[in-house]
């Protein structure tokens, strides 16, 4: 068997088994060429490299990008996980919502509703509307400085999860990079080897 041969012969092999008579050989062919045995090596390792890359589970970045069907269900420290951006996100917005709702724009800081019509005060000894304003402007005054902490912690934490998602990404985006780069000129080699013939001298 000549390089030529030998190197078609690989070629085929990577669909399937080919026959004994041409495996038997090509391992003949391959225990006197030192480059196609190199040549062998060089087309294991991508289609390994290949096979893994196909089976490598999609990054955290992306988890749209799994298979929906056929996958094991995701533990609930995963979905968590997923979900947590939007849930923060929404949950912000719900409490900003909820600041504007609980004071209008319309009431002074402090006024609450009369709670009894001007004709049917309570009796003395009981507690105006009126003598409340104060407190009722301080619980008031209290219950949106509480919320406005709440708010901020809130967005300080939504923007370290962003900002960890923002490394992964990064990280994730040059891995596959560097590995695209790595495999593109592995194939290069290989295309090479096939398109330029050995020697008539290394031949069997």
């Amino acid at each position: 068997m000549h390089c030529d041969d030998a190197r078609d012969a690989l070629l085929d092999s990577l669909d399937g088994p080919a026959d004994d008579g041409r495996t038997a050989a090509l391992d003949a062919h391959l225990a006197g060429c030192a480059e196609c045995r190199t040549l062998r090596q060089d087309l294991v390792h991508m289609t390994t490299r290949a096979r893994v890359w196909h089976e490598l589970a999609p990054p955290a970045w992306n988890p749209l990008a799994a298979p929906r069907r056929d996958a094991p269900a995701a533990g609930w420290l995963a979905a968590l996980q997923t979900w947590f951006a939007p849930a923060a996100s929404t949950l912000a917005l719900l409490l900003a919502l909820g600041v504007y709702w609980q004071v209008p724009a319309g009431r002074p800081d402090g006024a609450l509703p009369a709670a009894y019509p001007p004709d049917r005060a309570p009796a003395a000894g009981l507690r105006t509307v009126s003598a409340d304003g104060a407190a009722g402007g301080e619980l008031l005054a209290a219950a949106r400085a509480e919320r406005q902490e709440a708010l901020e912690a809130l967005t300080a934490l939504l923007k370290a999860e962003m900002d960890r998602r923002s490394l992964e990404t990064e990280q994730s985006l040059k891995y596959i990079i560097s590995h695209q780069i790595k495999s593109q000129r592995q194939l290069e080699a290989i295309r090479s080897r096939l398109a330029d013939p050995p020697a008539a001298g290394e031949q069997l």
